[in-house]
């Protein structure tokens, strides 16, 4: 028999976790292992794309209190129905729901926790979420292992009273089939946004929230532009579009609107990255392991990103990180990345992409899981 692993999960946006998590599946489900996954909220966006990989997925639309003993029920009935060898929580929300899971196991299976974030400051954070992020410290010892996707993640939560002992890195992976640096590609994404093959462009793929700081990318741009007045900021990311006015009009109202183009919530992501020069990150707080950086990377895309999380271990000496919140000196980063000449920033990349290869690929990633699920609990009946 195969192994059994019952993800329940907090949701299925399109967040970096829950993509994430789609390719941990599929590359599981290439090594033999029988997958199913839990939503606490619905499906999603993420949700087909793990349907289509021919697992199920249970919605369990956990929006209201009055839907809690009903999702409880569900969470037994799939726990009986499945009997999985390994419960894997994903996030704050789907780790609690994976312990309540765990404890009405009908057989001996194992607990493991996914913890994707990065507590800079819990008075950051909504009040539900810090309660369950101190809920989550107490509770800390049960599982069998703790799976944080950066170092960075570790100490803040060991910090908080999260059980070190049962602490373990597994990084986000990359399918570098799919993120690869490519001519055409570029050529082709250009040519569908209309952007000449020489206009210096400058991507951001981040979702609209208050984390990711886009207001500091604004004010970069305003100083970026007085070196490259053709730059274009290409942003792509749910809520990141025309209709995000409060975004529109802080771009209208530092006389930006030729030099950004909000393409929303883009699927097709390995399709954008090679049509970049640079691609920027400029969140405040809250990253663990930035996917955008490690796709871009994968894509010979050169990189600039605020210090934040494990970006700087992520990057290494072939991007740049600058401080958090501090404008100039993310422009200055960006002026000085698209100021090296083509041959340069191409080397760059090509660094960027062997190094996501060596250090991160999805392979290795999923080993990694793999691994961990096969060691025996003897320490709980």
């Amino acid at each position: 028999m195969s192994l059994r692993v019952l993800f329940i999960t907090t949701g299925l946006g399109t967040g970096g976790a829950e993509r994430m998590l789609v390719k941990l599946i599929e590359s599981l489900g290439c090594r033999g292992v029988e997958c199913r996954t839990v939503s606490l909220l619905d499906a999603g966006s993420q949700g087909d794309n793990i349907r289509d990989l021919g697992v199920v997925v249970d919605e369990l639309r956990m929006n209201r209190v009055s839907g809690m003993l009903l999702a409880l029920f569900r969470i037994v009935r799939v726990m009986w129905s499945f009997k999985p060898d390994v419960v894997q929580g994903w996030m704050y929300h789907g780790n609690l729901g994976a312990m309540i899971a765990w404890l009405f196991r009908p057989r001996r299976c194992r607990l493991f926790w996914g913890i994707r974030h990065s507590p800079y400051a819990l008075s950051q954070e909504p009040w539900l979420t810090r309660q369950l992020i101190r809920l989550g410290a107490m509770l800390s010892g049960l599982p069998q292992r703790l799976i944080y996707n950066s170092r960075v993640s570790v100490e803040l939560h060991s910090a908080i009273g999260y059980a070190a002992k049962h602490a373990i890195v597994i990084p986000n992976g990359f399918n570098l089939l799919r993120f690869h640096a490519d001519p055409e590609r570029r050529n082709r994404k250009r040519g569908e946004l209309g952007i000449a093959p020489e206009t210096p462009v400058v991507g951001v793929v981040a979702r609209n929230h208050p984390m990711k700081d886009h207001g500091s990318l604004v004010e970069a741009a305003v100083r970026v532009r007085q070196d490259f007045p053709a730059v274009l900021f290409l942003l792509a990311g749910s809520g990141i579009d025309s209709s995000n006015t409060r975004l529109a009009d802080r771009i209208a109202a530092r006389g930006l609107n030729p030099n950004f183009l909000l393409l929303g919530e883009v699927s097709d992501t390995e399709n954008l990255y090679p049509a970049m020069d640079v691609c920027a990150l400029s969140s405040s707080w809250g990253e663990a392991f930035p996917n955008v950086l490690g796709e871009a990377m994968a894509s010979g895309i050169p990189c600039v990103s605020t210090d934040v999380g494990d970006a700087r271990l992520i990057l290494g000496d072939t991007g740049t990180t600058v401080p958090s919140r501090d404008s100039a000196a993310l422009a200055e980063a960006i002026s000085r990345m698209l100021g090296l000449d083509d041959a340069a920033r191409r080397q760059l990349g090509e660094r960027a992409s062997e190094r996501i290869g060596r250090l991160f690929s999805l392979d290795a990633v999923s080993d990694a899981y793999l691994g961990q699920y096969a060691v025996q609990e003897t320490t709980r009946p």
